[in-house]
């Protein structure tokens, strides 16, 4: 099909509501002009193209590729899509537009979706084939399974709130993502104002005369199994053992996809977790220090890869001994030696990377008294809240330049045994 875009003092303002997919012609920052392939609802007739807002500049930002075609949910009079928007770009999933279709032609009310594979916290691959799909409502059940694409479709369903259940040998149920709140609005009684329905998390609203659509997610059914033992080799029970998968780039993420707890046998597993390598350990968050035990990891964090729903087996840790908490008693000073409120207090370890941080603030004697995991040396550095006169009233900055550090070796032994430093602002 050949396709013409306007040039942008050409083109005319349109009004419509609901469904259009659309080819799109041109793509610029703001907004987006598209070519309107065909009409669903509520487009009049003889409309063949349209401006859309897609929040370029902003993180909601939904981007349209030239020449690829979506399905864009909208609304008049302004016409805009964002990244929670439930519009789609149509590769791969023409079975929602014909759903659709069908829908508007009289159909009864039917849900679909794809389920797809879980590669960490927010990404996903592409669908699973053979997954069973199970939806309930009201004590009667409607089964199906998913095709080669991971695609699967449940018709003829009466209006109800619906429970659905997925399995597949190999494969763990994504809770966190299939029990995602819907975007579904309603209106509150009590303060006459429209909130979001976040009641009955995972369950789905097959509205009368609607297409649901409901994307599901599975983890593959990998994990990691092993030992935490003290240095006298004796196991170690209720520590938390942490799994980080690393980037694209092969760094280590800040914090882990999966814990778990040691049993009374100092055992622990990981689970589940998709392919790729991984490295565990104790206490490893990048920018947090607040365990008993110091920093510790498996083969000093070089990684071990897991394969496809795979076991792997024998990741033995050996931690030091446990660290006892400790409290700072700090006083942070101005150059003129009066007190700082406001102030923050971070530690850094001797590499200059940050390992603990306080959730309080100075009060209006510049004091603050941290409790943090004893380590025998380390950076202390203020943070300091410093207000700054301007045209527009008062502003509050905080200053982390080296001239705030002060470095101090501490002895403090336990809680009882307090350090005291003092930090001046210059």
């Amino acid at each position: 099909m050949l396709l013409r875009a306007r040039k942008s003092e050409d083109r005319p303002s349109f009004s419509w509501q609901g469904y259009l997919p659309i080819a799109v012609m041109d793509w610029e920052p703001a907004p987006a002009h598209v070519a309107i392939e065909e009409g669903l609802q509520n487009v009049a007739s003889g409309q063949s193209e349209a401006d859309i807002n897609t929040a370029a500049g902003t993180s909601c930002y939904f981007r349209l590729k030239a020449g690829e075609r979506y399905v864009i949910i909208t609304q008049g009079p302004s016409y805009s899509v964002a990244a929670c928007s439930t519009s789609f770009q149509l590769r791969g999933k023409e079975h929602i537009l014909q759903a659709m279709r069908d829908q508007i032609k009289g159909g009864p009310p039917r849900l679909l979706g794809t389920v797809v594979k879980s590669t960490g916290a927010y990404s996903h691959a592409g669908g699973i084939e053979g997954v069973s799909v199970t939806a309930e409502a009201e004590g009667v059940r409607h089964q199906t399974a998913t095709d080669g694409f991971g695609r699967y479709e449940i018709p003829l369903l009466t209006p109800g709130r619906y429970k659905i259940e997925i399995s597949k040998t190999g494969y763990s149920p994504d809770s966190t993502y299939n029990q995602r709140w819907s975007g579904r609005m309603v209106l509150n009684p009590a303060t006459n104002t429209i909130e979001p329905d976040k009641a009955d998390p995972g369950l789905v609203v097959v509205s009368a005369n609607s297409c649901t659509i409901w994307d599901l997610a599975m983890w593959p059914a990998g994990r990691i199994t092993g030992t935490v033992r003290d240095s006298n080799r004796k196991p170690l029970t209720g520590v938390i053992v942490q799994g980080f998968a690393f980037d694209n780039k092969n760094n280590r993420e800040s914090s882990p996809l999966r814990t778990g707890t040691t049993a009374s046998d100092g055992t622990f597993t990981l689970e589940p977790l998709p392919p790729g390598n991984y490295a565990v350990g104790v206490n490893a968050n990048l920018y947090k220090d607040e365990d008993a035990y110091p920093p510790t990891l498996y083969l000093d964090g070089r990684g071990a890869y897991l394969a496809e729903s795979a076991a792997l087996n024998g990741i033995d840790i050996v931690l030091p001994p446990a660290r006892v908490a400790t409290k700072l008693r700090t006083t942070v000073l101005g150059p003129d030696g009066r007190p700082y409120s406001g102030a923050t207090i971070r530690l850094d370890n001797l590499a200059g990377i940050q390992r603990w941080f306080s959730r309080n603030k100075s009060d209006e004697n510049g004091e603050i008294t941290p409790r943090f995991m004893w380590a025998s040396a380390m950076l202390f550095e203020p943070s300091i809240t410093l207000p700054l006169e301007s045209s527009k009233g008062w502003l509050s900055l905080r200053s982390l330049t080296k001239a705030h550090r002060l470095l101090s070796c501490f002895t403090a032994r336990n809680a009882a045994n307090d350090e005291t430093a003092t930090a001046r602002a210059i």
